[in-house]
């Protein structure tokens, strides 16, 4: 009996996060987390009457019928804590549709010298991205990747920018098999000469990622700290703003439709 009980309390804390997990990697986050807590809550209550029957047993069952209930407990308190800072402070945001980009140097993910004045002559997609260890702008880096072919239609090339230092840009390139030019911002420099900072939003090592239900996800402590809003920003060959967006949410990022929609407007 404690048995199943313990499958089942892990049962639906697996059910509950694979749903979620499994919306975020195709950049389809739902705005409300109701499944997801809804297995979570199910695992913590099933694993808490599985300890409690348990322990009229020996000490292995109680341990053993604990594991999930200490899962659910982890997933639950986690996610928790990244959820209710899910509001970035817009409003602050240096440029406008119509501006030129600001000119800024860096570095890209193979330490190579990156000017902004390489934006001339191409419509890029400039993206400005929390960090690779942040689960939800992986799966928008991906959902960017997989729009390359439909965006090559209209000459438009991807580069993203965040906090990451070179090295760890090159390892999330190399993680994820990204086609996309990462640019190093450490100092968030740049992401404050955009006016495009979070500042202490909780976050994470970039240097310790892995993989859970097929996403990248941070594996070190995470601590509050600066980093860049997600911002989106299509830029013409001239080097003109033509598109920003922005979400109140972090989570929650432009879909492919919506995406695709502002670079066949602005460049048909």
């Amino acid at each position: 009996m404690v048995l199943i009980i313990t499958l089942l309390g892990l049962l639906a804390s697996v059910i509950g996060l694979s749903l979620y997990f499994r919306k975020v990697k195709r950049n389809q986050t739902p705005k409300k987390t109701v499944a997801l807590y809804t297995g979570l809550l199910l695992g913590i209550a099933i694993g808490s009457y599985g300890v409690v029957l348990a322990s009229a047993e020996s000490t292995v069952a109680i341990v053993l019928s604990a594991l999930p209930l200490f899962l659910a407990l982890f997933f639950f308190s986690v996610l928790t804590f990244f959820l209710i800072q899910k509001k970035p402070p817009l409003g602050d945001i240096k440029i406008k549709v119509g501006d030129s980009m600001l000119p800024f140097n860096v570095k890209n993910h193979s330490n190579e010298d990156f000017s902004s004045e390489q934006f001339i002559g191409k419509r890029t997609l400039f993206k400005f991205y929390r960090g690779s260890w942040c689960p939800y702008c992986s799966a928008e880096l991906q959902m960017f990747a997989d729009l390359q072919p439909q965006l090559d239609q209209y000459g438009v090339n991807i580069i993203a920018i965040s906090g990451d230092t070179v090295e760890q840009a090159h390892l999330h390139v190399k993680r994820d098999a990204l086609p996309i030019t990462l640019l190093s911002d450490p100092t968030l420099n740049i992401v404050r000469q955009y006016g495009v900072e979070h500042h202490k939003a909780l976050g994470a090592d970039s240097q310790k990622v892995y993989k859970l239900f097929g996403l990248s996800v941070p594996g070190g402590f995470v601590s509050y700290r600066s980093m860049a809003i997600p911002t989106t920003i299509l830029i013409d060959e001239q080097g003109i703003v033509r598109w920003i967006d922005q979400s109140d949410d972090y989570r929650l990022r432009a879909s492919k439709d919506k995406v695709l929609g502002a670079v066949n407007r602005i460049f048909s």
